[in-house]
């Protein structure tokens, strides 16, 4: 009876994947700070150090997600696959924009990517999470990035 429990996992790993985390490998996803006031765009830097391309299935290749309620906030699924070289750098950027198109309330948020190395399976995992601050909260000087984005001044015109 054991070797049919086990006959099954073998079979669920090989139909569905399965996932190891990415710190494993030589992957790794970084935001540009730790906080960002309300309506900048976040910047954050996706890196392959690996000798294979990393492959993730949607294009941009990130999902968002609200880190207090696990909801997923911002994903894009157009059907393209996105391609990471080896020893190569992806520069990417959200800017606050829900799935609804309206701008996301201040509060902790995930940044994760899913990808494969060469033929799934595996898939592997990186992320990595920030606050966006209420504009009137966010500090004049500290780790919140003030730079002037697209998002920032749709923001003023909404």
């Amino acid at each position: 009876m054991r070797w049919l429990a086990s006959a099954a996992l073998i079979a669920a790993v090989t139909a569905f994947g399965y996932v190891i985390p990415a710190g494993a490998i030589e992957v790794s996803l970084e935001c540009s700070a730790d906080f960002y006031a309300s309506g900048d765009s976040v910047f954050f830097t996706w890196t392959n150090d690996t000798d294979s391309t990393i492959v993730a299935g949607n294009h941009p290749p990130y999902d968002i997600y609200h880190a207090e309620t696990g909801e997923l906030v911002c994903m894009y699924a157009f059907p393209m696959e996105y391609h990471l070289g080896p020893h190569q750098v992806a520069y990417l950027f959200w800017d606050q924009i829900d799935c609804e198109g309206n701008i996301v309330p201040p509060g902790r948020y995930i940044v994760q990517i899913w990808f494969v190395i060469e033929v799934p399976p595996p898939y592997f995992l990186v992320e990595d999470d920030f606050i966006i601050l209420d504009t009137a909260s966010a500090p004049e000087e500290g780790p919140v990035s003030r730079q002037t984005s697209w998002g920032r001044i749709r923001s003023t015109f909404r």
